[in-house]
């Protein structure tokens, strides 16, 4: 097995896959894997110069953070990466300390170049402290990591560049991602925008009010599924399914699982040839119980805005277009939807190659 030049490790699907997007946008083969024990299990096959694998881990407790990073550590012997970046929230969410200390030690790494800025979108540090937009209070760097860390000013691509190419892990978000993609394949050119067929279903699982503006701009039938429920008869595809609370004591894990379940049953039933999930756990929930534990990224719909290719029961691939709750301007998923073809699907999508 010829290893992969470069491994990201994130936690939560939709950072894995914006990162992982910024290679595959340039047509170098990436894979994203939905979980370590996805990962585990490709031992001995063949694998693409980009790997991302999601740890779902933003979200639960230490303990279990701590035990999924060190599944994927337990795959470094025989995946052998040239390089490892951890992916970050860019406002630092999740548990950043454990899952980057347990990283560092396992690659043999002395120290971790703190890297968690997004220039282009004005979100910056300076000084050791992270702000601009979408930061209200600024973010003490080096305090959320523990052991030796070295966090540079990033005020913009040159100096992402330069933490890029310092030695130790790097950690950050999906600029720096592409600056790293940038060092190992300086001479990689951007490719066509991924294909997306119709018809198309637009999945809403997050209550973040970024999504929820956005949501208002979709020109689609709009169904609501309450605390995660569909209707006995919801529209079929092209439409799009919107969780929202419906005052039931049900929990959010409840309604998200009834959720994925509805979103996944509509998918078979429609011959559904792309899902935009809002949310990265939304976008987890449905490939998982369509039975996909890895996938091919095939680029960027949008910039932060990954498209992959799942492949499905009955030689039938999905595209997946998958959006972060609190990513995108006003008419992002307004966009997304436009870029949808209504006209009939490819048998397969292209598949880009940079191999190496």
């Amino acid at each position: 097995m010829t290893p992969p030049r470069l491994l990201i490790v994130a936690d939560d699907l939709t950072g894995a896959l914006d990162s992982a997007g910024e290679a595959a946008k340039l047509g170098i083969g990436t894979r994203v894997f939905l979980s370590p024990a996805a990962l585990a299990a490709a031992a001995g096959g063949a694998l693409p110069p980009v790997v991302a694998v999601s740890t779902g881990s933003r979200d639960g407790t230490v303990a279990a953070a701590a035990a999924a990073m060190h599944d994927v550590c337990a795959c470094l012997s025989w995946l052998r990466p040239e390089r490892v970046m951890k992916k970050v929230d860019s406002r630092l969410k999740g548990h950043v300390a454990v899952e980057c200390a347990i990283l560092a030690d396992a690659s043999g790494q002395p120290q971790i170049i703190a890297a968690p800025a997004l220039p282009d979108m004005g979100r910056v540090q300076r000084d050791g402290w992270l702000t601009g937009a979408g930061i209200q209070t600024p973010v003490e760097i080096a305090a959320c990591f523990s052991g030796t860390s070295h966090v540079p000013d990033i005020t913009d691509a040159a100096q992402m560049k330069e933490a890029a190419e310092r030695d130790g892990l790097p950690v950050g978000a999906r600029s720096l991602a592409a600056a790293l993609v940038a060092q190992l394949w300086p001479d990689a050119k951007r490719q066509e925008r991924p294909p997306l067929p119709g018809p198309a279903v637009l999945a809403i699982g997050s209550r973040d009010p970024i999504t929820l503006a956005q949501v208002e701009r979709v020109d689609l039938p709009l169904c609501l599924a309450l605390d995660g429920r569909l209707p006995p008869d919801p529209p079929r595809a092209p439409c799009a399914m919107q969780m929202v609370p419906g005052g039931s004591d049900r929990s959010a894990a409840e309604a998200g699982a009834d959720f994925a379940e509805g979103l996944t049953e509509m998918i078979l039933r429609d011959s559904v040839n792309t899902l935009i999930a809002c949310g990265g756990e939304t976008a987890a929930a449905i490939l998982t119980r369509l039975g996909v534990d890895q996938a091919e990224v095939l680029g960027l719909a949008l910039p932060g805005v990954a498209v992959v290719q799942a492949a499905l029961p009955g030689s039938r691939d999905l595209m997946v277009v998958t959006k972060s709750g609190g990513f995108g301007a006003a008419d992002t998923l307004a966009q997304l939807v436009d870029l949808v073809d209504t006209r009939p699907a490819p048998k397969r999508a292209s598949r880009y190659g940079i191999t190496a």
